[in-house]
């Protein structure tokens, strides 16, 4: 456009000053400032103009959908849109490759041509090698009317680098190009502090059946309450709620003078056991001389046999007191009457009868506790039990011996165990029973009062390939996983059976063996997505 173009619009500026010439008035202060103005901002716009330029040229498209809106592949196309293969020398062979996958297994199908002119596919002796991820495969082909179809299937993803080899009236041409989807590349170091996982797909046991909420409880068959034997005043407490204790540890020392009185009791039995004794002996020996009645004798040998057990009634109860046999044995032989030493007996010793942890402590220094009240309670949490919520509607599903898988969604914990225990009762407002789990908890790590998922198999499956079922993502149509080799991930299109929450069964789409990312995997996902998913063929 110039300025003698009649179409061109009229541009009004205001206050613009006029042109020069001879008569021309000087231009006034602030036309002056406006002309000073203009210049600095048509660089400003034309700088950003600029910048915007690059930057909008170099932005990747990106869809508002899971992955990148597909990369536009930019080569030579033939007549049957595929990739145009040009020929190495000019009139020589030429290759349009496409995929074909509507309806049918992907296969590849590939159209020779001679310049413009299409070659009569068995006239060409063809091969393509296909370098994948962990992978190379060989394709042979046959003639299927005007193109060369491959004899196997083109598995996905369909990213790999091809290469052709082509014979044709005993030339041999070469080509090769990348065709790459779903891959991107991580390092070691990003995997670490993302998260991401790998493990390898192999076999696994997979529950088929019910999943039912479950809490982690005390396992009350192994719950001690430990109680003074005798009443009277604390005066030691040597551990508190928390602390781990072992079997006959010291717990509480209680004075008591009840067992001052049973230990007195116990004095006067010996002693009286042996007066009696001495007259049971003068009344045997005047009996065998006839000069008492076998009355009188009878009677002695009742009275001696009363004192026996009375003696041993009173030991006995010094005992289970905890005061050793020997040293109770040892009161009627003190001096003076045994006063001092009964005196040592009021010291009544708490000990804990079994290894564990204190869960509960009821009872501090200087209280006095009679000999029902439970001071101190010891769980042993060697086990523990899973308490499940059985809904009515699967009362008749769940039977003790299944097998179950204990899950916890906090510290991703997983262990097998086995019902032990169906209750018979259905709650008024749950409408629900209760079945119980009995687990092994080495180190504690699943604590009373921990709610868990159940897995309750109704059937169990050994398949010889499985992945983890969290690991699973959606890419395009599939349900994949993400491979890694060398470095980098890529997309495993899987085709699945069987699954639990755990593990799900592959039927194709990745090799035993092969590493994938087991967790964190949307991660993977994400990175890939950046950069576009290419599917062209």
């Amino acid at each position: 456009m110039t300025p003698s173009d009649p179409s061109a619009p009229a541009v009004h500026v205001t206050d613009a000053p006029p042109p020069p010439g001879p008569d021309a008035p000087e231009p006034t202060h602030r036309q002056r400032s406006l002309g000073r103005q203009v210049i600095p901002i048509a660089v400003i716009l034309a700088v950003a103009a600029l910048v915007a330029f690059f930057v909008l040229r170099d932005e990747p498209a990106v869809a508002g959908g899971e992955e990148a809106e597909a990369v536009e592949v930019d080569y030579p196309r033939g007549p049957h849109n595929g990739r145009l293969l040009q020929p190495e020398t000019e009139g020589g062979l030429a290759l349009e490759v496409t995929i074909a996958e509507e309806g049918i297994p992907p296969e590849f199908r590939i159209y020779p041509f001679a310049g413009d002119t299409p070659v009569l596919p068995g006239q060409v002796d063809l091969t393509v090698i296909l370098t994948r991820l962990g992978s190379i495969d060989t394709l042979g082909f046959e003639r299927s009317g005007d193109f060369l179809r491959s004899t196997s299937t083109v598995t996905e993803p369909h990213s790999f680098v091809v290469d052709l080899i082509a014979t044709y009236q005993g030339q041999t041409s070469r080509w090769s190009y990348d065709s790459i989807e779903g891959r991107t590349t991580m390092t070691d170091d990003v995997m670490e502090r993302a998260g991401v996982e790998i493990m390898s797909a192999g076999p696994a046991t997979i529950l088929e059946g019910l999943q039912l909420p479950g809490e982690v409880a005390l396992n009350t068959e192994r719950e001690a309450h430990v109680t003074a034997r005798f009443p009277g005043v604390v005066s030691t407490v040597t551990v508190g709620e928390g602390e781990t204790v072992r079997q006959g540890q010291l717990l509480a020392v209680v004075e008591s003078r009840q067992l001052v009185g049973v230990a007195d009791d116990y004095v006067r039995a010996a002693h009286r056991l042996h007066y009696v004794e001495q007259e049971y002996e003068r009344e045997r020996q005047l009996f065998e001389r006839r000069i008492s009645a076998e009355r009188e004798f009878r009677a002695a040998e009742h009275e001696l046999e009363e004192a026996r057990i009375a003696l041993q009634v009173a030991e006995q109860s010094l005992v289970a007191a905890g005061i050793p046999r020997a040293r109770v044995r040892a009161l009627d032989t003190e001096p003076t009457g045994s006063r001092g030493a009964l005196a040592s007996l009021a010291r009544v010793e708490v000990r804990a009868p079994s290894s564990g942890l204190v869960t509960a402590r009821d009872v501090s220094e200087g209280e006095s506790v009679s000999d029902s009240r439970t001071l101190f309670t010891i769980a042993d949490l060697s086990t523990v039990w899973v308490e499940v919520t059985v809904y009515q509607r699967d009362l008749a599903t769940v039977r003790p011996g299944m097998t179950a898988i204990v899950r916890s969604d906090d510290t991703g914990a997983a262990v097998e165990g086995r019902v032990r225990f169906v209750g018979p009762v259905v709650g008024q407002e749950s409408r629900a029973a209760t079945a119980r789990i009995v687990l092994p908890n080495p180190g504690g790590r699943w604590r009373p009062g921990q709610f868990v998922e159940v897995d309750l198999a109704t059937a169990v499956y050994e398949v010889p390939l499985a992945v983890r079922t969290d690991a699973i993502q959606d890419f395009r149509d599939f349900r994949v996983v993400y491979a890694r080799h060398d470095g980098q991930f890529e997309v495993r299109m899987l085709e699945l059976g069987v699954s639990d929450s755990t593990y799900t069964e592959v039927l194709g789409g990745i090799r035993v063996g092969e590493p994938y990312a087991a967790t964190n995997s949307f991660i993977v996902k994400a990175d890939i997505g950046k950069s576009g998913a290419t599917h062209d063929h």
